[in-house]
């Protein structure tokens, strides 16, 4: 069986976690308010396009591209909405 070790994040803490990562929020009611009828999961899909990415070269030359975690500059939570 699969142990989790991503801790359980109430709304409150996943609208923190958004923002510590570099999402502007402006209206944070009303965000915590989409979490709670969308779901955090669920709207974590429509934040893929906004994700930084870094790009490396492994040893043969070849280049392999990983998201981060972080969100590019200027990305709102807004944005993700309208894309959901």
């Amino acid at each position: 069986m699969t142990k989790y070790t991503k801790p359980y994040l109430d709304v409150p803490q996943q609208v923190e976690l958004l923002i510590s990562r570099g999402m502007i929020i402006t209206d944070r009611p009303r965000s915590e308010d989409y979490l709670r009828r969308i779901g955090y999961y669920r709207l974590s899909a429509y934040c893929y396009p906004f994700r930084r990415s870094t790009i490396t070269r492994d040893a043969q030359g070849r280049v392999q591209a990983a998201l981060d975690d972080e969100y590019k500059p200027d990305t709102n939570f807004r944005a993700v909405l309208a894309l959901y």
